[in-house]
Formats: C-alpha cells, structure tokens, sequence
C-alpha cells in the first residue's frame, strides 16, 4: 500500500507513505530512493542489492529497475517513507 504525501514538482521531491506485509509487497519506479523504516523492518530488494533495513535506520537505493520493499518478518508488518532523491533534493 502507497500514498503519495505531496504531488512531484520540478523543485520538490516525490514523498510516499506506505505499510507492507510479508506476503504483499510495496514498489517503487525506478530511480533514486531514501527508504526510511518507521515501524517494522523492511526488506528491500533492487535488480542489483538486497538489504534489510531495521525500525528507525533510512537507506538510500539508486538502481535502473523498480524498488519492491516488504515485511521481514512473516508476522506482522512494516510502516516506511520514501523520499526521492533528485539533484536538487541531494544539494540542499
């Protein structure tokens, strides 16, 4: 489940909002992402890297294909934030 938080803009990075399960999966497009895990830990797998991000800690993603996050764990889920991350956004 994604929800976007405020519409991209040239000047203004897309944000979204989402919670993810095991068994059902969030994605993101392609690109350059700040994944920050708010409550759950989330396992995040790129066409080049997987990692696990744990309740708390942000990892940065940049790959050519979709990023797919879900839940670590098979029980319960995961909340998180991503933030994209443009030339703009990696000045300020």
């Amino acid at each position: 489940m994604l929800e976007k938080t405020k519409q991209q803009t040239q000047d203004q990075p897309e944000k979204v909002w989402g919670y993810t399960f095991y068994t059902s999966h969030a994605t993101l497009p392609a690109g350059r992402w700040c994944i920050q895990a708010l409550h759950g830990n989330l396992w995040v797998f790129t066409g080049q890297q997987e990692t696990v991000i744990e309740s708390g800690n942000s990892f940065i993603v940049d790959d050519e294909t979709p990023v797919v996050i879900r839940s670590l764990y098979r029980r319960g889920g995961a909340e998180f934030t991503a933030v994209q991350q443009t030339h703009t956004s990696q000045a300020q």
